[in-house]
């Protein structure tokens, strides 16, 4: 078994350069953490590799290089609303523009005892519930949240969504995403469509949500005392739409945030993705390992915005 102890070398082997949590650092076989402690810090290193430059068939080499020094810590309190208010308030005060909330609904089953026992992500609370309490403790911080197209029908994302945008006063972005880990599938009791297919299927998830948030603009809210009438029905619309994988036929029960509706964002990297993200996002987040890859992934990106 492989012992690490204060400042040893930690090689992270990765397609890009990003950084997840402290604990995906760590080699993932139970019987390479002998000898790790809290209080324990490493350098850790992105092996020396080659990776794929989009847009073309050649590859670049990667530097073995320094890229983070990482310590184990204890953290409690996550599962206390004084956790997220604190962590919250930190970053306000600290001139964040907000805070990104990445997530995936399961575990793997290959990883499953080695991230439960280890922390790995574990607990993993619904980052939509997080934002109310966060929101409360702030007035400007911004609230970017994960939630997958996978499992849950489009009226409902648009429901929970809309309700927290309008809590906060117009505060949040969506990350979308449509699930890749077939775990995913496996706890919701769904089949897995194919890599394409899901960004087809989320073209017409993200065309009705669209659809509902423009249905109930913030002014059909009269509040006409004297006329008795609340909402104005003649300023809602009914959306109505049969697609290939979805239908939704409903009255929108939710008025449009401050901002309208949420941000958007997407992180597509694929062929298929870069063209969904492209058509649909407010801001789209990528990851690559060089400077010259980055220019052909917007190069890309400018592509599939012009079509």
């Amino acid at each position: 078994p492989l012992a690490l102890g204060p400042q040893s070398k930690v090689v992270f082997v990765g397609s890009h350069s990003v950084l997840p949590s402290v604990q995906s650092y760590v080699i993932l076989d139970a019987t390479t953490r002998d000898g790790i402690k809290l209080g324990d810090q490493f350098t850790l290193y992105r092996a020396r590799e080659k990776a794929p430059l989009p847009g073309s068939d050649s590859e670049v080499e990667l530097p073995e290089e320094p890229i983070a020094i990482a310590q184990v810590v204890k953290v409690t309190g996550h599962g206390t609303t004084a956790y997220w208010q604190s962590l919250a308030r930190t970053l306000e005060r600290g001139c964040f523009d907000g805070i990104f909330v990445a997530d995936i609904q399961s575990i793997e089953p290959e990883f499953a005892r080695q991230d439960i026992a280890f922390g790995s992500g574990i607990p993993r609370h619904d980052p939509l519930m997080t934002i109310p309490s966060m929101a409360d403790a702030t007035e400007h911080l911004g609230f970017g949240i994960t939630l997958s197209t996978a499992g849950t029908a489009p009226y409902s994302a648009v429901r929970r969504l809309g309700t927290i945008d309008n809590l906060t006063g117009g505060r949040v972005g969506w990350n979308v995403v449509t699930s890749y880990q077939k775990s995913d599938y496996l706890a919701l009791g769904i089949d897995q469509p194919d890599h394409d297919l899901r960004y087809d299927m989320a073209d017409e998830y993200l065309e009705i949500c669209r659809r509902l948030w423009d249905a109930f603009p913030r002014e059909a809210i009269v509040a006409d005392r004297d006329r008795g009438v609340f909402v104005d029905i003649d300023r809602i619309k009914r959306v109505e739409f049969a697609g290939r994988y979805y239908r939704c036929e409903a009255y929108p029960v939710i008025e449009c945030s401050p901002q309208g509706r949420p941000l958007i964002f997407q992180a597509g990297s694929s062929g298929r993705g870069i063209r969904f993200a492209a058509t649909h996002a407010d801001a789209i987040f990528a990851l690559q390992p060089t400077m010259a890859a980055m220019k052909g992934y917007l190069a890309q990106v400018g592509e599939a915005a012009k079509a």
